[in-house]
């Protein structure tokens, strides 16, 4: 498939994903000055792809509190005492309080299969840091798709749905109920 007969809507469809795995990571850091604008930028990216699902976020929190944000953030992620949603794969796909396990190192393999430290100032297996990779896929798809390569964007489609099957997919949806329940 070359970018001349990939219909406009594919490209764009392409295009919004890596936004929305980029704007979505951003989201899991610690709140600070690009936690601003993040759900209009969501809204944004996602009117395209999903517009039913656009209805459910809401259309600003401009007016909610920083502090607010950092202690719910700190409560949910963080701790001091236990979170409440913790942010960590392995935790979920390895049953246990354990980071650093398997999963983990697998992966900061595959972080490392596409010449990348992701985790270089955060555990490797942290929601930010896989929705980051899964970011830097496609995007890399993206631009194949756009230099016509289509070898490198088949690549970089089975990379995706390799770590989209064995990591984030398997556990992100159990993270994302905790979320839900335990968020203010």
């Amino acid at each position: 498939m070359t970018v001349q007969s990939t219909s406009m809507s594919t490209v764009e469809r392409k295009y919004s994903r890596f936004k929305i795995y980029h704007l979505l990571s951003d989201c899991y850091y610690i709140p600070g000055e690009h936690t601003r604008g993040l759900i209009e930028q969501l809204n944004e990216a996602m009117c395209n792809l999903y517009p039913d699902l656009v209805k459910c976020i809401p259309n600003n929190i401009a007016g909610i509190d920083h502090q607010d944000l950092l202690i719910d953030f700190s409560k949910l992620f963080i701790g001091p005492y236990q979170t409440t949603s913790p942010p960590y794969g392995s935790i979920y796909l390895e049953n246990e309080w354990k980071v650093f396990s398997d999963t983990t190192l697998d992966a900061v393999n595959r972080y490392a299969e596409e010449g990348l430290d992701l985790a270089e100032n955060h555990i490797p297996d942290h929601v930010a840091v896989e929705l980051e990779f899964m970011f830097y896929l496609t995007k890399k798809e993206y631009d194949a798709l756009m230099r016509s390569d289509d070898a490198e964007a088949s690549r970089c489609r089975v990379k995706q749905t390799q770590f989209l099957e064995d990591h984030i997919g398997e556990w992100v949806s159990k993270f994302a109920d905790l979320v839900v329940k335990h968020a203010r």
